[in-house]
This record gives structure tokens, sequence and C-alpha cells, in this order.
């Protein structure tokens, strides 16, 4: 049954590319643009939820109480009246109440069979239509947002933040929250400057399934990854406690300050690069069962049943612990990044 559906499938997208080929041979010549501009007055701590496609998003911040949405729609196809036709489909709902503004990109072509099939067969990858956002907000803001693909740059937030993004480029800078939660697909990540509001550290929570993350200069109370395939980079930052898994991905680790934290890192299979100084306050200890440890520094390695062991005691008037655990991946522990 698994073979005929196959088949079946296979039949009809060859019957669609037969009739289709000549329209993507030759189409796609002219492109047309639009743009608007809204405003909308809001109270301070005003959520802004944004539900949007794969175009770009841009966020930054100024003095005003108010938001300033910058809309950017494009499209293209053979003609220009197919063009409009396309243009005129892209639709934004804009609501405004309860101490909330949703942005919602609708989504076009979700009832064109043949824009789905398409999509489906692979025979459609780039995008014939997209909508830019470029917001001016308050600083004092919460933002929740949910993007397919595209870049994502945020700068100058004070206020939690949540994101769902499946594809593209984020960058998030010079943030104040006390929580930043990131549920991520395939999506290259740089976080820098993130720190607390009153007095107090935030939480960083990231899920993600394929990409990089690379966090800098933040100041931490609790920091956790999960990730499938993602490399992650965290230099020059300040964190009281972290627990990080990782399946494949490769681990970067460089403080760059004196390393007084309790951290957990676990991977599968990705390989551990820890830039470490000669005497840290926090107890060290790195294993892995199958891959190798190398150490810059006199620290003794030790096998067990052909698991290889590294333990160092710290200044024994600390308690914290960062602890390295590979399966088969090995582990490099340096003074400086080589």
């Amino acid at each position: 049954m698994r073979r005929n559906d196959g088949l079946f499938i296979g039949i009809k997208a060859a019957i669609i590319l037969f009739f289709l080929l000549p329209c993507f041979l030759f189409a796609s010549d002219y492109e047309i643009t639009e743009t608007e501009t809204h405003h909308f007055e809001i109270s301070p701590n005003t959520l802004l939820e944004l539900r949007l496609g794969s175009g770009n998003l841009n966020i930054a911040t100024w003095g005003k109480p108010t938001i300033q949405i910058l809309v950017r729609k494009w499209a293209k196809a053979n003609n220009r009246e197919k063009a409009e036709s396309k243009l005129k489909e892209l639709k934004i709902e804009f609501t405004l109440g309860n101490n909330k503004l949703f942005v919602h990109q609708l989504s076009r072509g979700s009832n064109n069979p043949f824009s789905s099939l398409l999509k489906f067969t692979g025979i459609k990858k780039t995008p014939s239509t997209k909508i830019d956002f470029e917001l001016t907000v308050p600083k004092s803001i919460r933002l929740k947002i949910d993007k397919k693909d595209g870049s994502a740059i945020i700068d100058g937030i004070r206020g939690n933040i949540t994101i769902e993004q499946k594809k593209g480029i984020l960058e998030i800078t010079n943030i104040l929250a006390q929580n930043l939660e990131l549920k991520l697909d395939e999506v290259q990540t740089k976080i820098s400057n993130l720190n607390g509001q009153n007095g107090v550290d935030p939480h960083l929570s990231i899920s993600i399934k394929q990409g990089e993350i690379v966090l800098d200069n933040s100041k931490l109370i609790r920091l956790v990854i999960k990730s499938k395939d993602a490399d992650i980079y965290l230099v020059g930052n300040e964190i009281r406690s972290g627990e990080i898994e990782t399946k494949s991905g490769d681990f970067f680790f460089n403080p760059n300050l004196e390393l007084k934290a309790k951290i957990r890192v676990r991977s599968d299979s990705g390989d551990m690069f820890l830039i470490l100084p000669d005497f840290p306050e926090s107890k060290i200890i790195a294993e892995t069962a199958l891959g190798v440890i190398r150490s810059a520094h006199q620290w003794e390695i030790k096998k067990s049943g052909g698991i290889s062991i590294l333990e160092y005691n710290g200044n024994k008037k600390n308690n914290e612990v960062c602890e390295f655990f590979s399966d088969i991946g090995d582990i490099f522990i340096q003074r400086k990044w080589q």
C-alpha cells in the first residue's frame, strides 16, 4: 500500500510539472512593492504579539508611547497584472485592546490546492510574495513572536520576550528582561548583552533543532538549552547556573571571567572546547565514554572501565561544580583559543 501511495504521488507530481514547467521557465520577471505605515498608542508594558510569515522583521525602540509599524509588501509574477493581484492578497490584521496589540499576517494561497501541492512536491521552493516589517516601539514592552522564516533583529527591549521561529536568522541585543524563551527549528541565533531588571538576573531558555547559538556578554541567573544538532557558543558570560543538553552539536565555552558557576553540559556525540583558567573557583568534572580528554592544564586524567575522567577540585571554598559529559565526543580544555 505504501509503494502504491508513493507511486501515485510521483505520477501526480510529474503531471503537474509537465503542465506547469513552461510557467516556471518564463515566469517571475516582474516585481512590484507597496509600503504602508501604521501607528498605535499604547500603555506601558503592553504585550506586542506578532504572527508573521517568511519576511524580515526589525524591531528598534524610541521614547514615545507609540508603536510604529512600517510594512513593505513585495510580489513577483510574469506580468504586472498577476503581480498586482498577488500583492492585493497580502493581508494583515491589527487588533488593539486589553493591553495587547496583535499583528497577524494572513496566509496567502492557503485555499489554493495547486500552491499547496507544489510546495509538497518541492517544485515551488522560492516564495513569490513577502512582507517585511520594521517596528519602532517603546523600550518597556513585552514581546511574543511566532515567525516562519527570514531574519528577525530585536534591539533595546526592556521586557520579557517569547519567540518561536522555524528558519532563518535571529539576533537579540541589549535586552533587559526577567525571562527570554526561544523555541527554534533551524535558526542561526545570536544573543548579546542580555541582562536583568530591578537587580534580578534573567532566565534564558532555548530549544533548537539545527543551526547555531551564540551567547555573549550576558549575565544570567539560569540558562537552559536543549539542542538536537545545533552548535553552541558561550563567550564572555556570567552564568550562575546552567543545564545544557545536545545530541550532535559541538559546544564552545569561554567565560572570559572568573568561573564561579554551577553548570552541567551533556552531549551524545558532539565535541566540547573549554577555555578555562589555571585555577578556576568552581570544581571541574569532565567525562567521556568513547572519546578522549585533552587538557592544557596539569589536571589528572584517569581511566575507569574505558571511560576518561578529569577532576579538578577548585579552590575548595566554592561549592559550585561545572560538569561536562559526552558519550562519544572529545573534550578539549585550553587556556586560550588555538
